[in-house]
C-alpha cells in the first residue's frame, strides 16, 4: 500500500529532509501589506526575516487556502492510496481546518485521507511528519501510522527563548506595558506549548541563562525520540545549545533548523528554541533524580 505524507511549511522541516523523507509541504501564506507570498516557494526564511526588521508593516500569516490542499490532494491521490496529513496546532492557525475541508473533498474509496492535528508548532510539528515519513518507510501499514501519529500528538514539545519583546509587541502578543517593564529588566522569556497553544514558561534576564534553563528542560523529559534546534537569524546561540545538548544527556542526532513566519514574526531576531517529542518524567523518575 502507497501512503503519502503531507505537511505545511509552519513544521519548518528543511528542504533536504522534505525530500529525503517523501513529505509535500503545503505552504502558509506570509502578508506584508498588500503583498502576499508563499512561504519556500516566493518568499525564502532570510528574505522574510530582512522585510520582518526593515518593514513598516508587520506581517501577518494565513493558513494555506483548502483549494490548495485539495489540487496537492488530488494529485496524490492519483499514485498513493493513503494520504496521512500533519499539521500545526488547530488552536493556533486554521491549517487544520482548511486540510479536513479538502480531505473530505478529495478522500473517496480509492484513497483514504487522515488529517492529524499535532497539538504544536514548528519542529514540534515537523519531528512528527519526520517520524511517520520514517515509519511508513520502513513498511508501516496506514492505519497504523495514523495511530501513531495520534500517539505522538501532544508529545511534540518546544521550548523558545525570545531575545527582544519588540516583535511580541507588534504581535499583540503582549502590551505595551508589559513590553516596557520586560525590556527594562531586559527579560528573555521562553516559550512553550500548552495544550495547543503558545505560553510563557520562564522569564530569564540573560540569553545565557535562558539556554541552560532550556537544556535542562529538554534533558527533565524522558523517552526522547527526535530533537531539533532552531534559530531566527543569528545561529551561534544555536549551536551552543546543540552543542551543550550532545554534551549531556540526549546522544541522539540534533537535525538544525530556522523558524519559519508562523512563529518567527513573533519572535523576533535572536531567538533560539530546541524541539522534541517525548515524554515527562514520572514522578518516581523524578524522585531518583533529586536522590542522585
Amino acid at each position: 500500500m502507497s501512503i503519502a505524507i503531507v505537511t505545511d511549511s509552519a513544521a519548518d522541516i528543511p528542504a533536504d529532509l522534505l525530500k529525503k523523507n517523501n513529505i509535500t509541504e503545503v505552504p502558509v501564506i506570509v502578508n506584508f501589506g498588500d503583498e502576499s507570498f508563499k512561504e519556500n516557494v516566493d518568499l525564502s526564511a532570510d528574505d522574510f526575516y530582512e522585510r520582518l526588521q526593515n518593514s513598516k508593516e508587520f506581517p501577518t500569516t494565513s493558513q494555506p487556502a483548502v483549494g490548495d490542499f485539495i489540487d496537492i490532494y488530488s494529485n496524490l491521490a492519483k499514485k498513493h492510496d493513503s494520504i496521512i496529513s500533519i499539521h500545526i496546532s488547530s488552536k493556533l492557525s486554521g491549517t487544520f481546518n482548511s486540510a479536513e475541508q479538502a480531505a473530505k473533498e478529495v478522500g473517496n474509496s480509492k484513497c483514504n485521507i487522515s488529517v492529524i492535528d499535532t497539538l504544536s508548532v514548528s519542529m514540534g510539528t515537523g519531528l512528527i511528519a519526520l517520524e511517520i515519513a520514517k515509519s511508513v518507510k520502513a513498511g508501516m501499514k496506514a492505519e497504523d501510522a495514523v495511530n501513531y501519529a495520534y500517539e505522538l500528538s501532544g508529545k511534540g514539545k518546544i521550548f523558545v527563548a525570545v531575545s527582544t519583546l519588540e516583535y511580541l509587541k507588534k504581535g499583540g502578543r503582549i502590551n505595551g506595558a508589559a513590553a516596557l517593564f520586560g525590556g527594562i529588566l531586559n527579560v528573555k522569556p521562553i516559550l512553550t506549548n500548552v495544550d495547543g497553544l503558545v505560553e510563557t514558561w520562564a522569564k530569564p534576564r540573560t540569553m545565557l541563562r535562558a539556554l541552560s534553563q532550556i537544556r535542562d528542560a529538554a534533558e527533565g523529559f524522558v523517552n526522547l525520540k527526535n530533537m531539533a534546534v532552531l534559530h531566527t537569524t543569528q545561529g551561534f546561540d544555536a549551536r551552543a545549545l546543540a552543542s551543550s545538548l550532545a554534551d549531556h544527556k540526549y546522544d541522539g542526532e540534533i537535525l538544525r533548523s530556522q523558524f519559519g513566519p508562523a512563529l518567527g514574526a513573533h519572535l523576533g531576531p535572536g531567538a533560539v528554541g530546541v524541539m522534541f517529542i517525548g515524554d515527562p518524567p514520572s514522578d518516581d523518575e523524578e524522585d531518583e533524580e533529586e536522590e542522585e
